[in-house]
């Protein structure tokens, strides 16, 4: 007989200080785990990099004392509050809440929730306050909800503040009694603005301005009444409820001017949003060649708030935030910008050859992207149908990377991509807050303006590909092409391991021609076996299992930074190093009896 391996004593020799190495690692890495969760933190809305696309992600992400952010734009309810958390927006007029159906947009059932820097637009209620203490709504817009904005139902030490509720069937309902605050916000032209104060009660409604609601209800102490002269609460695709210099609710005390703490509404308090709204009706013309010299206005803002503009220029590319160069127009509402401004007389240039052209099919539409060309400041591009020289697509871009649509599906299309020097200005215009001049307006679509200073194009080397669009039905049908497999194995297309496989796909295949064609190959090939997975679950978990190792991969090279993959590399070679080590001891352990 074979003696038996002295497996205890070999295994207590064995690599000790690797396994020590190790536990310590293990342990470090789970302390800042550890610390990571307990620090609070900033979730921004969207962060696609983390999977955030709605609130309802944020939520479910977020731990107690969490703040999330919410980035201009427009948002669904219904949504539920259950932890201690800030939800704020980046710019209040234009960070809109809209309701969902009859549910309300916020249902709020934590304490020390704060709400601020939103607009919430339409719907039944907006915010449904239960059973909660020391919830904080401040510096909101309220408009046409139609059945009350806020309903605070058996909470305490609620504070509504600086909020301006406009059009609505209730303002604010209180089925409670307990220490709420209601002060310095404006109620314009709603059914009930409050309920009618109690004897008793110990709820608080001053320092509110009222103007032109059917019922006021209990004003308080302080109340001011009269116009608040709102820009434009009524244009449906942009509500400016910023308020003129001669607003009635600018202050209870009408001869202070000074003292915005005690000013009404979303945009009164120590603590406002500031950033104005973008500028309108901008435009922009050529007034001379030589010398240069450009003609610029746009319509003026008459908020108190606002103190001037700044008029941006760029020559060739797009104005940005990084943009340094503008001319300071103060409060006017229009200028001319002149070479003494910094504009520069354009140099003719000629750009090189389009290189590394590629085209990505999908239904009715080609994708192309190339490598960008050396003094190019745009791209011509022609599609032509080989089979049929009459149809014939046409589009101009300045960057490197176009989507022509409204093809015909198994059509082989011609494409060239030819690209040209020709000379510009990009002007835009951005208002600025009356005390800090750092808070501009943001850029958006219609604030900036384009000056061709040369009709006449310089063109380079055009490149041309042939791609033929086809119909690709996804199985099961998802909101955005891609990852079918991995879909059907996990049941839905939000699901964590698809998002990570997503992410490969867009950081590692579709950024160069072999991996555009493999995804191209597989969004051709995947939809049937993606159906047979679907319909069978011993194939949706053997799919999971068979799709472990290329999600580790994906995952490290997607989501770790440098330094967390520096030392999943040291894990893994000290624990492979050991496990070697062992089996050599153990296998001359054997040996040696």
């Amino acid at each position: 007989m074979f003696p038996a391996p002295r497996y205890p004593a070999l295994l207590q020799q064995a690599n000790t200080k690797s396994l020590i190495f190790m536990v310590k690692m293990l342990g470090f890495l789970a302390l800042l785990g550890l610390g990571q969760s307990a620090v609070a933190a900033t979730i921004q809305v969207p962060d696609e990099d983390n999977h955030i696309t709605t609130i309802a992600d944020a939520l479910a992400e977020a731990n107690d004392n969490d703040d999330i952010v919410l980035a201009p734009g427009e948002y669904k309810g219904p949504l539920v509050i259950d932890k201690k958390i800030t939800l704020r927006g980046s710019e209040t007029a234009r960070t809109v809440i809209k309701a969902g159906g009859d549910q309300p947009m916020l249902s709020i059932h934590a304490n020390d929730v704060t709400i601020r820097y939103l607009t919430f637009d339409g719907g039944e209620t907006a915010i449904d306050q239960t059973d909660s203490i020391r919830v904080t709504i401040e510096y909101n817009i309220f408009v046409d909800q139609n059945s009350a904005s806020i309903d605070v139902i058996g909470s305490s030490d609620a504070q509504i503040q600086y909020n301006t509720f406009y059009s609505n069937t209730n303002a604010v309902l209180l089925e409670s009694d307990q220490s709420n605050l209601v002060e310095r916000n404006i109620f314009a032209r709603n059914d009930v603005a409050l309920p009618a104060l109690i004897a008793g009660d110990s709820n608080s409604f001053d320092f509110n301005c009222y103007f032109n609601n059917s019922q006021d209800g209990g004003k308080g102490e302080n109340a001011a009444s009269g116009n608040p002269m709102f820009i434009d609460p009524g244009n449906t695709a942009q509500r400016d409820f910023h308020i003129q210099e001669t607003s009635a609710c600018k202050s209870e005390d009408p001869g202070d001017t000074v003292d915005t703490s005690i000013y009404f509404g979303t945009y009164g308090g120590n603590t406002p949003d500031l950033v104005p709204l973008p500028a309108q009706g901008v435009g922009a013309s050529l007034q001379s060649a030589d010398p240069l010299a450009m003609d610029v206005q746009w319509q003026e803002n008459l908020s108190y708030l606002v103190g001037g503009y700044r008029v941006y220029f760029s020559l060739n590319t797009a104005v940005d935030d990084a943009t340094t160069d503008f001319k300071d127009a103060g409060d006017a509402s229009t200028v001319t910008l002149v070479e003494a401004d910094g504009l520069t007389k354009p140099v003719a240039a000629q750009p090189g050859a389009v290189t590394k052209l590629s085209a990505l099919i999908s239904n009715q539409r080609i994708r192309l992207s190339w490598a960008a060309v050396d003094q190019a400041t745009g791209y011509d591009i022609v599609a032509t149908n080989t089979a049929n020289a009459d149809e014939v697509h046409t589009l101009s871009v300045t960057n490197a990377s176009a989507t022509i649509s409204g093809l015909t599906n198994d059509q082989t299309y011609s494409v060239s991509v030819t690209p040209y020097y020709q000379a510009s200005y990009y002007i835009a215009v951005r208002a600025y807050d009356s005390v800090n001049k750092t808070q501009l307006s943001a850029l958006v679509d219609g604030v900036e303006k384009r000056i061709i200073i040369n009709d006449a194009k310089t063109l380079g080397t055009a490149a041309a590909v042939e791609a033929t669009p086809q119909a690709i039905q996804p199985y099961p049908d998802l909101p955005n092409e891609g990852c079918y497999i991995a879909t059907a194995a996990y049941g839905f297309y939000s699901a964590p391991q698809v998002q990570v496989l997503r992410d490969f796909r867009d950081q590692y295949l579709l950024t160069n021609s072999w991996g555009r064609a493999l995804v191209a190959w597989y969004y051709r090939t995947s939809p049937p076996w993606a159906a047979v997975v679907k319909e069978h679950a011993g194939l949706r978990a053997a799919t999971r299992i068979a799709l472990l190792p290329l999600l580790g991969v994906a995952y490290y090279l997607t989501h770790l930074q440098p330094w967390q993959q520096v030392l999943v590399l040291m894990l893994l070679w000290f624990t492979l190093s050991g496990f070697v080590r062992l089996l050599g001891r153990i296998r001359l352990g054997s040996h040696g009896e």
